[in-house]
């Protein structure tokens, strides 16, 4: 199960060490939450968050460590409810029951504003999200919040500051005793103004000493989050910088055999082929083409995630192409699955321009077709298929084009010798649109 992953599970990232400097960051006088640990959309956060909260319980047994996923709980729109929540479920019966107790107030009035969004989606949870005595006390308070009159509202936003001031006392008190570590994921994926009020929350309301926020998100999203609260003339760095006091961004490559840099995406790749049957074959045939596409087009985790499972899913539609050992024609069915993943599929099975020329360069991340080489040895791969998919129009893109017929000559013998099949009945260009075909189920 996910929630139970660790790092001595499973670290081929090698990113154990950037969890254990965390926890030496955990104090009160290195004064760095909330701390942010930034990283683009499917580099592996979530994992890393659930590990390191796993880590924080093994290395600090008496600390108590909560993970909330943000994304489950904007709904209900209240951040001051997701956070007590999260409080609740960590604390032992006797002060769960006081803790609640003194927090309802607080949040009480924040109900009465989502309330009516919000009831029906805070009242079906299940016990495993929320705390249950939240539940049982919501729903005895909810019909007196929704049916409150704009009197008794301001009355009670009039009181809101003590009722806050003694729900902070009591997660001092909690504190006081027991460090409290809460890691907040998928602010990234949240409604603008629920990632919005969740930092404003932790600044405003939760800024207690010994209490700790890792929030886990794509920094990039979370400012056109602010961009699209307060609008594109605030400064949306800025604006962060006011709640954030310490960001961590997870690195996407890592040491192989202490001095050699490699792609986190490359070692998932191979981590998946050990996991699948169906790929090792196409692995031991074009593995280093697979992992230079992997690497030359910056594939996330996710990414390379789904590419596998595409390259598997073709294998089981696909028995007949799948019985070749030749090298060249698995290097097309990649690229085609490749294209299937993560390109415009319906312009690249169109007549060929130039346009389209340039899309599946930049689609590949090729720049040139290395015509004045040096040793063969150092043509990439990509460039040898992408020249045989577009050869017959090559002269349509300036930018690919040969500077003269014996430039032509020289990589087209490059290209015959890597080929080794001649395609009497059929182009590679055709061939990669087969294949794309029926990746789409498509004859």
């Amino acid at each position: 199960m996910l929630e139970t992953l660790s790092f001595t599970e499973r670290d081929e990232f090698q990113r154990r060490n950037i969890a254990e400097n965390i926890i030496k960051l955990l104090k009160p006088e290195a004064d760095i939450s909330p701390l942010v640990i930034d990283g683009a959309w499917g580099t592996g956060k979530s994992e890393f968050s659930i590990k390191l909260k796993n880590l924080i319980i093994e290395q600090e047994t008496e600390s108590k460590v909560v993970y909330v996923d943000a994304f489950k709980g904007d709904h209900a729109e209240s951040p001051l409810l997701l956070i007590t929540s999260a409080i609740a479920s960590i604390l032992p019966e006797e002060e769960k029951q006081n803790f609640i107790k003194r927090s309802l107030p607080a949040i009480r009035f924040g109900l009465k504003t989502v309330l009516k969004a919000g009831a029906g989606w805070f009242l079906r949870q299940e016990a495993s999200e929320v705390a249950e005595e939240f539940q049982d006390a919501m729903k005895k308070a909810s019909n007196a919040a929704i049916d409150g009159t704009i009197e008794n509202i301001l009355e009670d936003h009039m009181e809101s500051e003590k009722n806050i001031n003694s729900l902070k006392s009591c997660i001092e008190d909690i504190s006081n005793k027991q460090k409290i570590v809460i890691i907040i994921d998928e602010l990234d994926r949240c409604k603008p103004s629920f990632s919005t009020n969740i930092i404003e929350t932790i600044k405003h309301i939760f800024d207690i000493n010994n209490v700790f926020f890792i929030l886990v998100t794509n920094t990039e999203q979370l400012k056109a989050s602010i961009n699209h609260i307060y609008g594109y003339s605030i400064n949306s760095q800025k604006y962060l910088d006011k709640f954030i006091k310490y960001t961590i961004t997870l690195p996407d490559t890592c040491l192989i055999n202490g001095h050699n840099v490699c792609k986190t995406s490359v070692i998932y790749w191979d981590h998946l082929v050990g996991e699948t049957t169906l790929l090792n074959k196409i692995n031991s045939l074009v593995g280093s083409f697979i992992c230079n596409l992997i690497q030359r087009t910056n594939l996330s985790l996710r990414e390379t995630q789904t590419f596998s499972r595409n390259l598997n899913i073709f294998r089981l539609l696909n028995d007949n192409e799948c019985k070749s050992n030749d090298p060249f024609i698995n290097m097309i069915v990649v690229v085609a699955v490749f294209i299937h993943c993560f390109g415009d599929k319906e312009k690249l099975k169109q007549e060929i321009t130039a346009e389209s020329i340039s899309y599946l360069a930049d689609l590949l991340n090729i720049k040139e077709i290395p015509y004045s080489y040096e040793r063969r040895s150092q043509i990439p791969e990509i460039s040898i298929i992408f020249f045989g998919i577009i050869k017959d129009s090559i002269t349509l893109n300036e930018r690919f084009a040969p500077k003269s017929d014996e430039e032509l000559k020289k990589f087209t013998n490059v290209y015959t010798d890597y080929e080794h099949l001649k395609f009497w009945s059929t182009t590679p260009r055709e061939l990669m649109i087969k294949y794309i075909n029926q990746m789409s189920f498509i004859q």
